[in-house]
């Protein structure tokens, strides 16, 4: 029952960090996005 209990909590921190983790990726993605734009701008 412990070991169960244990598997389900991991789980869920999983499922928590994982989306967090997505988040952080998207945003960062969108930041690099614009600042590599403004770099090729200002290199043109």
């Amino acid at each position: 029952m412990l070991i169960h209990y244990e598997d389900v909590s991991f789980l869920k921190i999983s499922r928590d960090t994982f989306f967090d983790y997505y988040i952080c990726i998207l945003i960062n993605y969108c930041i690099l996005e614009s600042l590599s734009e403004r770099n090729s701008v200002v290199v043109e």
